[in-house]
């Protein structure tokens, strides 16, 4: 049975925290796996982003020393599980010293290398900008939940790299039908960080809403300001989320084309299609490969396109309900979490085979002796 420490950015709040790794812990147990989880920051800390409110400095100073304390008495581990960095904003050295001689497993589902490479500041340009490579070449695994984030941990010189997209538990989404002969919901699920994505497309949603019988619907921490668009707003809660979704029509995912944009994982896509709702999203990174453009939903490129497509649905509940049905088929085989487990399961294994890169904990050396895995920081 092997030993995991659970390195998560945050709880059950955060969207990539909870599905990319939290929702895995009761597979893993399951198996054997004894896994202990140690988020980073507190759920203050999101509320409080949420809000538009600053951070308390002191609240991410005790939080970074608890992870301080908490790696201090991680030896007993056989790998240390990590979502992106153990400290963010910190430099590599001191993550170096912290991970010597612990093999570590690394998640990443954004772009976050960008931030540092491409932060207004120039201070952290030069402290920050090969953090995450350094990191990615030290680990003995990395996930990356899209096919540009694999593209660049390859590049950056990672040993073994797997590319899972962001998973669901598709038995939670009801399978139903589309409705008929109601007003038609358009909706989307997100963070207010992604907010800016949706006002994007403002003005269609609008002209949609006013020439059809339709409004849009968010699910989230705060309501969309968009007085021009017939708006309801559903406050997210992870008890909620899989019948709110149920009772949309479209669900929605536009996005800009930049580097940050092109590293997501569309998880929100995934989520409607395991609720049976047809999609319509930008055709930018891993929304591309999600969506099969005509069959489970559509991909928009302009301003023309979404209102095109949106008002196709609208009109076609038939094409809705199709195109949903065709959506939960894909979802079940391609995203539910457990065709994923087994592929975590083989990645947190990793540090414990006799491979060159590894890099062996106490409790590993003594498995192992002198033939110890050694992973490169």
């Amino acid at each position: 049975m092997s030993k995991v420490q659970l390195l998560a950015r945050h709880g059950r709040l955060s969207p990539s925290s909870r599905q990319r790794m939290l929702a895995y812990v009761p597979h893993l147990q399951e198996a054997g796996c004894e896994v202990t989880c140690a988020p980073l920051f507190p759920d203050e800390i999101l509320h409080s982003q949420y809000n538009g409110e600053r951070r308390s400095k002191l609240l991410v100073a005790k939080s970074y020393a608890r992870r301080l304390s908490q790696l201090l008495r991680s030896d007993d581990y056989d790998c240390l599980w990590i979502e992106v960095e153990l400290l963010p904003y910190l430099p590599y050295g001191i993550e170096k010293l912290l991970l010597r001689r612990r093999p570590y497993v690394l998640d990443i589902d954004d772009a976050w290398f960008h931030r540092y490479q491409m932060s207004r500041n120039p201070a952290v340009r030069v402290l920050l900008g090969q953090k995450l490579p350094r990191l990615m070449r030290g680990a003995c695994e990395v996930v990356v939940g899209s096919p540009y984030l694999e593209e660049y941990a390859l590049k950056a010189g990672a040993p073994h790299v797997t590319c899972l997209p962001t998973a669901v538990d598709v038995s939670r989404y009801e399978t139903a039908s589309s409705r008929r002969g109601e007003e038609t919901i358009i909706g989307w699920i997100g963070t207010p960080s992604n907010e800016q994505y949706v006002h994007m497309i403002r003005e269609v949603l609008a002209d949609v809403c006013r020439v059809r019988k339709a409004r849009f619907r968010a699910i989230g921490a705060r309501p969309i300001d968009m007085p021009e668009v017939p708006t309801d707003f559903r406050l997210w809660s992870e008890e909620n989320e899989a019948r709110d979704l149920s009772e949309i029509d479209i669900g929605i995912m536009p996005l800009t084309d930049g580097v940050w944009e092109r590293g997501k994982c569309g998880y929100k896509l995934i989520q409607y299609m395991a609720a049976s709702r047809v999609a319509i999203a930008s055709a930018v990174g891993a929304n591309a490969s999600i969506v099969e453009h005509g069959v489970t939903g559509f991909l928009a490129n302009s301003a023309e396109a979404w209102r095109k497509h949106l008002l196709q649905l609208i009109d076609d509940s038939s094409l809705r309900e199709r195109m949903g049905r065709q959506a939960r088929r894909v979802a079940e085989a391609k995203f539910d979490i457990s065709q994923m487990v087994p592929k975590i399961q083989m990645a947190l294994q990793r540090p414990t085979a006799s491979l060159p890169a590894g890099h062996a904990s106490p409790r590993v050396q003594e498995a192992y002796g002198s033939s110890a895995p050694v992973c490169r920081t």
